[in-house]
């Protein structure tokens, strides 16, 4: 292969040409173009075009989906590599920030992908540098860092956001479930919309900014082609579809609705108890039935309280002592007070919890304990 790079593409054959391109993994893109030119300026246009049909097919611009699928799960591995390490040293510190610490792997994430996207790393990301894919616009160029920053908003928003806590929106509220919904749907349409959108491969930020992600071992006669509505339109009208229909059934299902509003204001008394970083409450069923009947083996009527710390207070403790902790005690009485249908619960779960997810990384210990209402009042009166 030296001896072809010394020489003179004039001073080869037609077949040892032909060869070349037929066999083209020893030769570099500039060089494989040449040599196409060549041949075509021989008169060999019509079986250069049929060798070039093959060597698309083979080796085509947009990136598979598959390997898409492995340059994000490498980034991820990166990601969760570095929130770990982070963790080590500032994990008291996350778990101070409560949800909020949501916010810095979103930053973190976000400076990945922005940066790592764009014309600064030449549109990779370590995941794509390992599977050699690259993120271009319709001219081939890689983007500049405030589109590259655009476009990774469009995907870290919704995974981040999802369970985000908002202040002053409580999670039982309208506003909360129905953002939550959009968001759900939001992510579970950016694969689906990769998969319907065949022909260009483009997942919605790509639509959305006019990016590509391409194959650097593709023929490199190509060029991107202008994307096509109808994948947009179908996953749009089904985002639409899909949203408005768990809307709807969160709005009808009544007897949610109720337990939400009796649950909501017993959260927030439990909230500002000492000791109580913030908490959740549900209430749970679980049931039996025998096989091929409507009768119940079993079930339980039960309420689960996760308490959510910010100090280590379950550090050696066992789970039969959370009963004697001061604020566990307190969060029961106004369980036992507030909650109308108390004496209708087979038990009372209480979780204790601390530590952190900041999104690309998360650590926590818990310890949990349950027992009757009954049980339960002997213990806090």
């Amino acid at each position: 292969m030296n001896t072809f790079y010394k020489k003179e593409l004039t001073d080869y054959s037609d077949d040892d040409l032909f060869s070349l391109v037929k066999n083209p993994k020893s030769l570099d893109k500039q060089r494989l173009t040449e040599i196409i030119e060549e041949l075509r300026q021989r008169g060999h246009s019509g079986q250069v075009d049929k060798i070039e049909i093959d060597l698309i097919k083979l080796n085509p611009i947009y990136a598979k989906i598959w390997y898409r699928f492995g340059a994000y799960l490498i980034d991820v591995l990166v990601l969760g590599l570095t929130g770990s390490v982070l963790g080590l040293f500032l994990g008291d510190t996350f778990v101070l920030m409560g949800r909020q610490s949501v916010l810095v792997g979103f930053s973190i994430a976000l400076v990945y992908f922005g940066l790592g996207n764009s014309q600064l790393f030449n549109g990779q990301t370590l995941g794509k540098r390992a599977v050699k894919l690259q993120v271009v616009d319709i001219n081939m160029d890689t983007l500049s860092i405030s589109k590259s920053i655009l476009r990774a908003l469009i995907f870290t928003i919704p995974y981040f956001f999802l369970n985000y806590r908002l202040e002053g929106w409580s999670e039982f509220s309208i506003l909360y479930i129905a953002k939550g919904i959009f968001f759900l749907t939001f992510l579970v349409l950016l694969p689906v919309h990769l998969i319907l959108n065949f022909p260009t491969r483009q997942a919605v930020h790509d639509l959305i900014m006019g990016t590509y992600v391409i194959s650097l071992e593709a023929y490199p006669r190509q060029q991107p082609a202008q994307s096509k509505s109808l994948p947009t339109l179908i996953t749009g009208g089904l985002a639409i579809v899909i949203f408005g229909l768990l809307l709807f059934i969160n709005l009808r299902n009544n007897e949610t609705t109720s337990i939400v509003h009796i649950l909501k204001p017993l959260k927030e008394k439990i909230d500002e108890i000492d000791k109580v970083g913030y908490s959740s409450l549900s209430r749970n069923t679980s049931s039996m039935k025998k096989l091929g009947s409507e009768e119940y083996i079993s079930k339980n009527e039960y309420l689960i309280l996760n308490i959510f710390l910010n100090d280590n207070l379950i550090y050696n403790l066992r789970p039969d002592n959370i009963e004697d902790l001061d604020f566990v005690k307190e969060s029961i009485r106004i369980i036992l007070r507030d909650y109308p249908d108390v004496n209708n619960l087979n038990y009372i779960q209480v979780n204790l919890i601390y530590g952190y997810n900041i999104g690309i990384a998360k650590s926590s210990n818990s310890l949990g304990f349950s027992d009757t209402p009954d049980k339960w009042r002997e213990k806090v009166e």
